[in-house]
């Protein structure tokens, strides 16, 4: 493959220089991993008792915690309406391959993740975009949707938090989008991957349930957060709904693989999607039978671990706003959710008549700062940067403090 100018200035930057890495979203690198005790005690009692008999939906166990943890949030979704994949990638490319045909098209929203363009492509669905609004918080454009659509669409994906708005869909914008889906006959992929990143200043849906044990004296080690608003508003429609989701956002496991397509929607529709998927799934059988044995502890152990992991991202949320908040040129919209955020750059401001990869070559150069510039991700109308809020907070801070210096100078 080719490699980009900032790809190549990166190369020649740290052959001299240490540089510091703002579009990182390695949680291990970042100093976030999983408790290894419980794993450990899980994955010794698993090996002892070890028993190969693959169920092509996933181990019933780890489906029944899954049901569960969506109990806890308001959500009835049956463990025989869930199946184990080895990723989200592997969801995706799961239900592009086996629910839609070679000429089918799938709707992706943009500013969004390259990764699912080139899964559709593999997959032979036909990517296409719509519209999320920067004049209103990336709210989801049904205009645009619904110039985007026609009788060969599939599937309408929505993501919230979004990558890399940073955004939620609120509970009346995914309520539109299902009514529309349920109307065109079409798939909602819901992928809610960082549901359990989102601040508490942004999230009303955050309950106190299960902060505390029955007796009201101490905080549960059970995950029990209600983590976004969209997901009763997307359960009460009569679409058919997949939602996505897994270990290596909600519990910083990436290298465990596993993942879930939980479905609901009207019975019948519902039913015969999941058999489809259900018996793709049992072609590879992809997900390990130790990462699904571990899953119960993880959910029965993590909600400790959660709390650290916000208080860490809502504590580098709260150093991106006191470099870049009041920085002339540039238009911040903290995250709401999720890892990511998006920089709005006014070349003319910053008296730099720049687009936005020329700035991130610049920055490179001249500060050592690594940042990913937005056309990356489909961020067409104007410069804009793409960076991450998951670094140590020493290395986040002295990262944000040698670009504000740039921006400003």
């Amino acid at each position: 493959m080719r490699k980009n100018r900032l790809q190549l200035a990166l190369e020649r930057v740290q052959r001299s220089r240490a540089v510091i890495d703002l579009a990182a979203t390695s949680f291990h690198a970042a100093g976030l991993r999983f408790p290894s005790t419980p794993l450990s005690l899980a994955a010794r009692t698993y090996f002892f008792a070890r028993n190969y008999q693959p169920d092509p939906r996933g181990e019933a166990p780890a489906r029944e915690e899954i049901s569960e943890y969506y109990h806890r949030a308001g959500i009835e979704i049956p463990a025989d309406r869930i199946l184990i994949t080895a990723s989200s990638s592997e969801s995706y490319s799961l239900l592009f391959s086996t629910l839609a045909e070679h000429g089918d098209n799938v709707l992706l929203p943009t500013p969004g993740y390259p990764l699912f363009e080139e899964i559709a492509r593999y997959s032979r669905v036909e990517p296409r975009f719509y519209r999320l609004d920067p004049r209103h918080a990336y709210r989801p454009d049904l205009h645009s949707i619904r110039r985007r659509l026609d009788d060969r669409t599939r599937f309408l994906v929505v993501i919230s938090p979004g990558n890399p708005t940073g955004r939620l869909v609120s509970a009346e914008d995914m309520a539109s989008l299902a009514q529309l889906c349920a109307n065109h006959r079409i798939g909602l992929i819901h992928d809610e991957v960082f549901a359990e990143q989102v601040y508490a200043a942004d999230c009303p849906a955050e309950s106190s349930s299960g902060e505390r044990s029955p007796a009201g004296t101490r905080r549960s080690t059970r995950l029990t957060l209600p983590a976004v608003l969209p997901r009763a508003a997307a359960a009460r429609s009569a679409a058919t709904v997949y939602t996505i989701n897994g270990v290596s956002k909600m519990f910083a496991a990436p290298e465990l693989k596993l993942g879930w397509i939980a479905v609901r929607g009207a019975p019948g529709a519902a039913e015969g999607a999941y058999r489809e998927l259900e018996l793709a799934n049992d072609t590879f059988l992809s997900c390990s039978g130790l990462s699904q044995a571990v899953l119960p502890t993880m959910f029965a152990t993590g909600a400790p671990f959660q709390r650290c992991m916000r208080a860490h991202l809502e504590a580098n949320r709260d150093l991106l706003q006191a470099y870049l908040g009041s920085v002339r040129g540039v238009s911040l919209l903290p995250p709401a959710g999720g890892i990511h955020c998006i920089l709005r750059i006014d070349p003319v401001a910053l008296k730099r008549n720049k687009d936005d990869e020329d700035l991130a070559v610049e920055l490179l150069e001249r500060e050592a700062v690594y940042l990913h510039p937005g056309y990356f991700y489909r961020i067409e109308d104007g410069a804009a940067f793409v960076l991450s809020i998951l670094k140590r907070p020493d290395e986040l801070e002295e990262g944000l403090n040698r670009l504000a210096r740039f921006l400003t100078e």
